[in-house]
């Protein structure tokens, strides 16, 4: 397919394909072979090359006529040409239905060929037919097209491929190769002879078959699953897995509504999960590969869910199995890869700048002389490998994607054209320079040197594909050694598959916790039951389907509400003031009426069997955006967030404890407020925080400028039971390794001091019972388009904590204001240490909060107090310190700096955009009437529940689940 992105690749490819048919043509001259295999090898040639081939007869077109000949009409070229190749397609397949009983390796090669020439000619015909016909017409021709390939994929046809297909896989290549002994003597082998060729060859039945909407018979279905499972799943090139993963969940739902009984489905389904379950763990995949592994079995679960009438039939505890292997597979791989040993921090965290790098590197930061040990080492290459490779692989997969869907590759231009991305790395002068070349793969000629420091500095968008194929495979290879010489010291898990849940550890789970369910929504809006329950009732495990299955018409309530939210969000920087905050709230609570019937099914559900706890397995991309705690039970009725303790969960599966053994027992609370350009803004939470130390509920507060001493903060954080985190967050939409928490904040994003996920897996939080996120999108959850395309993977902050090995992470869903999530960080922290678990404790602190604020609350009542008896009259704003502060005295905390009126006004921004309607004139009226309409304004934008319910608290395993539940009665 370069030949239709880039003249020069094209150039490139067609001097290969002359380049290898002379070399091929001379060896057949010299080899001695009689006519049949001069024909066989030369078959086999052309069928090798037959997408280039194709392309260079497109050449044809534009060739001038010759002399004296009468010019063809206008489009009777295209037309011939056309024709030519349908020929020539027909008779690729007529030789494999001739040869495949004596020679199904030649047969499947012919075979692939003309589907491959199928394919080829069908994109060129349909993207010269978009630019000139309209949309009706376009539809009736692509159907035209479609029809077509029904026709050539005749059922004698598909039968005969897949029985090729099996042959192939359980038989030796007849032919041979030239053995470098001798060169005349043929081997038992052939070099189109591999596993490769018959994955590439599914992949093009597979893109067929799905574009084209034609079936394939149970039969047949059962032949592909056999040689699928037989050629396992090797090494394949990025378009061969591209293609397999986003074709074979349609080919299976096409078999499924033709007919295909469910044990079949079911059956083909199971034999190949735990084939890409195993490749998910390899430790050589970079994040975007392990992404796209994770993403084709959430398609092929999908679509058995589809088929199936969403697992109905199934033994709940069983369909509750397979639909966890559905999602956030790379999470559940991830989560078993990182988060063991000790990893040797870098001595500061500095920003992007390059004198800020440099001087670090040069030994100005601080911590410079600390010793570390060789295991250390050895955890810390692994962790730096790995960003590497993620990195690299990320161009790499966009780049491939790119060419094969225009709408990744529009959506990842920024990455790919506009060189905003660049991967720097610093070393002192002192390191060799060898090891400095053999780490980054840059010449010494490219370095930079200022100060006693060496910077490499490269731009991602302008790396030639060769150059970002070497870096790849230069981290790879990185990855793969230093993970074997910790498997060699037994200090990594080797060989394991990532794990997977079974059916007998939800059922005695489920049975242990009789007042919890499991709530699985569907994938999409309403493309599936909008919601299953899973509960133990009876003395066994049941569940209860919500809601009717229907198909996406596009104008559903439900649809359009979610799409009006997102359109506020990104409206949200475009408007001035308090009115963008404004709108967004409306935007969610027009999102939640529309899900109250929803939420009243589940509730009544729920309190028929006596639940009182939920934990929420989402999958897909709609659901994750909606808060479920926000939802009521009717009109006027309780939130399910005040009804129930809730909780996320990403995977059932056991992830094993990470704690190593020789680890001293944790104590105490680790807490953080970030620094920089904007600590005003953080004076609020750090005069909380400094509160709770008082009372001995954490340790003294480390400000941002102190945490960017990286040894100081991982010598914290390896003794700590809990982390305290105040700061500003940041989810990126088109690069999850970006997102970051900043420990120091700066009018330019190159002067920040930010910690991204890579950073994050690698810190030393293995046992930490909790990591508290006060920042704003720590929850955000992920993308809904990876580089390869539809992604539905957990890929955020809080993931990153999870990975680290910390057991639950409490984080926002979305932006928050600093002033009520400090407000929620002290409370919550309190009832923590009154003994609440982290589910009770985020439950009653949102209660607490909210209600505060609410028309009539406490702070109402005491604005209007001080503002009716205060003499001389006092600002709004002063007021509204002075009511804050009795709020925090009735919790019993300890007053510490005063707050000013100025300072409580900085936090009120939010932790990345917002900053609400602020009163700039003096509260006193004589009118009293007049001062509560004034009070109410000032109050509204705390009453936004975007303030508080986007908090969210996401345990790693089942088991991590009962701390968070206890509730201290008194």
């Amino acid at each position: 397919m370069a030949l239709q992105d880039s003249t020069e690749e094209g150039a490139r490819a067609l001097r290969q394909v002359l380049a290898s048919g002379h070399s091929f043509g001379k060896w057949l001259t010299d080899a001695g072979f009689s006519e049949d295999e001069h024909l066989s090898f030369g078959e086999l040639l052309r069928a090798a090359y037959e997408r280039e081939l194709f392309y260079v007869g497109t050449l044809e077109m534009v060739r001038p006529e010759p002399p004296g000949q009468e010019p063809l009409p206008p489009g009777e070229r295209m037309r011939r040409w056309r024709q030519r190749n349908l020929r020539e397609v027909r008779v690729h397949l007529a030789r494999m239905l001739q040869i495949a009983p004596r020679d199904p390796w030649q047969a499947l090669i012919v075979g692939a060929a003309g589907l491959v020439q199928f394919w080829t000619l069908v994109s060129f015909d349909l993207s010269n037919k978009k630019r000139v016909l309209d949309e009706a017409s376009f539809s009736r021709h692509e159907e035209q097209v479609r029809e077509w390939c029904r026709t050539l994929l005749s059922e004698k046809v598909r039968d005969t491929f897949i029985t090729v297909l099996v042959r192939t896989v359980t038989q030796d290549w007849p032919l041979g190769r030239l053995s470098e002994e001798n060169p005349r003597k043929l081997d038992p082998r052939h070099p189109l002879q591999s596993i490769h060729r018959v994955h590439e060859a599914i992949a093009e039945l597979m893109r067929l078959l799905a574009w084209s909407r034609q079936p394939l018979t149970a039969s047949q279905l059962e032949g592909l699953g056999s040689v699928l499972t037989r050629a396992g799943l090797p090494a394949l090139p990025i378009s061969t897995l591209l293609l397999l993963s986003s074709h074979e969940p349609q080919v299976l739902a096409q078999a499924a509504r033709a007919g295909a009984s469910m044990e079949v489905v079911r059956s083909y389904v199971e034999g190949r999960l735990p084939m890409i379950n195993a490749e998910l763990s390899s430790i050589g995949l970079s994040t975007p590969e392990r992404v796209l592994l994770s993403g084709w079995l959430s398609g092929l679960v999908l679509g058995l869910r589809e088929a199936t009438a969403d697992l109905s039939s199934l033994a709940p505890a069983r369909a509750l199995a397979l639909i966890d292997v559905g999602g956030a597979s790379a999470f559940r791989a991830g989560a078993f890869i990182f988060g063991h040993g000790e990893v040797e921090p870098p001595h500061v965290y500095t920003s992007t700048l390059h004198d800020d790098m440099a001087g670090v590197v040069s030994g100005k930061g601080e911590g410079r002389a600390t010793s570390v040990g060789p295991v250390e080492r050895l955890f810390r290459h692994l962790h730096y490998y790995r960003s590497q490779l993620d990195a690299w692989g990320r161009l790499k997969m966009a780049r491939e994607a790119g060419r094969e869907d225009p709408f990744v590759r529009e959506t990842f231009a920024p990455l790919l054209e506009e060189g905003k991305a660049r991967h720097i790395s610093a070393f002192a002068e002192d390191v060799p320079e060898a090891s400095i070349e053999q780490l980054t793969g840059v010449p010494p000629e490219r370095w930079q040197r200022r100060d006693g420091a060496i910077l490499v500095d490269e731009r991602m968008a302008e790396m030639p594909p060769e150059r970002i194929d070497e870096l790849v495979d230069r981290a790879r290879h990185g990855v793969v050694a230093t993970f074997f010489e910790l498997a060699a010291l037994r200090l990594i898990p080797d060989g394991k598959p990532a794990p997977v849940t079974t059916p007998e550890r939800i059922e005695a789970f489920l049975a242990a916790h009789p007042r919890l369910a499991i709530v699985v929504p569907g994938f999409h809006l309403k493309g599936l039951a909008p919601i299953s329950v899973f509960l133990h009732a009876e003395g066994t495990v049941r569940r209860y389907l919500l809601g009717e299955p229907q198909r996406l018409a596009g104008d559903e309530p439900e649809l359009l509400a979610m799409q009006a939210l997102f359109s506020a969000f990104v409206d949200d920087d475009g408007v001035p003031g308090g009115e963008g905050w404004r709108q967004l709230g409306e935007a969610l609570q027009r999102l939640c009426t529309v899900h109250e019937d929803w939420a009243r099914q589940l509730s009544e559900c729920l309190e028929r069997h006596g639940i009182s706890q939920v934990l929420f397995m989402l999958r897909g991309n709609d659901h994750v955006y909606l808060p479920w705690e926000e939802l009521r039970a009717g009109p006027g009725g309780p939130r399910l967030g005040e009804r129930y303790l809730i909780g996320y969960v990403h995977t059932l599966a056991d992830l094993g404890e990470v704690a190593p053994a020789w680890m001293p027992v944790r104590h105490g609370t680790v807490q953080l407020h970030g620094g920089g350009t904007f600590r005003e803004q953080m004076r609020v939470a750090r005069e909380c925080q400094q509160a709770l130390a008082a009372r001995g509920y954490g340790r003294p507060p480390l400000s941002g400028e102190e945490a960017c001493d990286a040894r100081r903060l991982h010598s914290e954080l390896r003794s700590c039971r809990r982390v305290r985190l105040f700061l500003h967050g940041h989810h990126d939409q088109l690069n999850p390794e970006q997102d970051r928490i900043t420990l120091m904040d700066a009018e330019e994003q190159a002067g920040r001091v930010d910690m991204r996920v890579s950073e994050l897996r690698s810190l030393p939080l293995a046992g930490v019972e909790c990591v508290e996120l006060w920042a704003c999108e720590g929850a955000a959850h992920g993308r809904s388009l990876a580089e390869h395309g539809p992604a539905e993977e957990p890929e955020d902050l809080s993931a990153a904590f999870l990975q680290a090995g910390s057991r639950r992470v409490l984080a926002s869903r979305w932006q928050v204001p600093a002033l009520t999530s400090a407000l929620m960080m002290e409370r919550f922290a309190m009832l923590v240490e009154h003994g609440w678990g982290e589910a009770a404790a985020l439950r009653r602190a949102r209660e607490e909060c909210r209600a505060a604020f609410e028309p009539g609350g406490v702070i109402e009542q005491w604005l209007r107090g001080i503002l009716a008896t205060s003499v001389p009259h006092v600002p709004l704003e002063k007021a509204f310190t002075e009511a804050v502060l009795r709020l925090r005295e009735d919790w019993g905390a300890r007053k510490g700096e005063n707050w000013e009126s100025s300072s409580l006004a900085q936090a009120m921004g939010c932790l990345v955009r917002y900053v609400p309607p602020r009163s700039t004139g003096p509260a006193h009226d004589s009118s009293m009437q007049r001062v509560d309409a004034r009070i109410a304004e000032y109050l509204q934008p705390f009453q936004n529940p975007l303030c508080w319910s986007g908090w969210r608290l996401i345990v790693r395993r089942l088991e991590d689940w009962d701390a968070a539940t206890s509730i201290n009665k008194t």
